[in-house]
């Protein structure tokens, strides 16, 4: 299991103390485990500052012009560091944009807002964790993470990417990319295609090749000869 480091930097005992509750019980819940370091001050914040914090809860208002070397000090040491502002008014969130917060709770804290920030946190890591590649074309440049993407085809000298629901066009052919595809999770079933092994529904029979099927309703052409070599990947992962 890995371990989640968070800080916390209040300097009421009473809502430091309830935070901490919301937290370990969260921590049951979702079953992670958490290692929790507390500031009162700003001096004792900005002194032991060297652990790699994954998550940090700030009390905004307590946030002075000093503040901005201390939130830089943090993203040295983990530039992904989640950073959550709470305040008693909704008025001074307005400051956590200059900071790169990415979310403000409003005092009092509940039990709710803390599990939610805690999956949420969760998710943004997975994210964060998955092997992904770059496409670029005309439009811009896209993060393509492996697990969205269904398949690949070519088209004259371009080649789709099907992403996540849309089709992203690259000027290239297959080999620029079959080198940074897992082999274990994506097949060359023809001369035209590329498919992520993830999402094959089925296989049938068509003639002398064989359709793919995917979950999400496609159908794309696999060759005969190819057939075997998909079989076998589909049943030993």
């Amino acid at each position: 299991m890995t371990e989640i480091t968070i800080a916390i930097y209040e300097n009421s005992k009473t809502d430091l103390d309830i935070l901490i509750s919301y937290l370990r019980k969260a921590e049951r819940t979702l079953q992670q485990k958490y290692q929790i370091y507390t500031f009162l001050s700003q001096k004792a914040f900005h002194e032991i500052l060297s652990p790699r914090f994954d998550i940090v809860f700030l009390n905004i208002q307590l946030l002075t012009s000093y503040s901005e070397s201390i939130i830089q000090k943090l993203k040295s040491f983990n530039r992904y560091v989640h950073l959550i502002f709470m305040s008693s008014s909704s008025e001074s969130f307005s400051l956590g944009y200059e900071y790169g917060a990415q979310n403000f709770l409003l005092k009092p804290l509940s039990y709710l807002q803390i599990i939610k920030e805690m999956e949420r946190y969760s998710k943004k890591e997975a994210l964060l964790s998955e092997p992904f590649l770059w496409i670029s074309n005309k439009r811009g440049l896209f993060k393509i993470y492996y697990s969205r993407l269904r398949f690949i085809e070519t088209e004259s000298r371009h080649l789709l990417f099907h992403y996540d629901g849309t089709t992203i066009c690259h000027s290239g052919n297959f080999p620029d990319f079959t080198h940074k595809l897992p082999a274990s999770e994506f097949f060359r079933c023809n001369n035209s295609y590329i498919v992520n092994l993830r999402y094959i529904a089925s296989i049938i029979p068509d003639g002398g090749r064989y359709n793919i099927h995917l979950l999400t309703g496609e159908t794309i052409p696999l060759s005969r000869s190819r057939y075997r070599d998909c079989l076998h990947l589909l049943q030993n992962p």
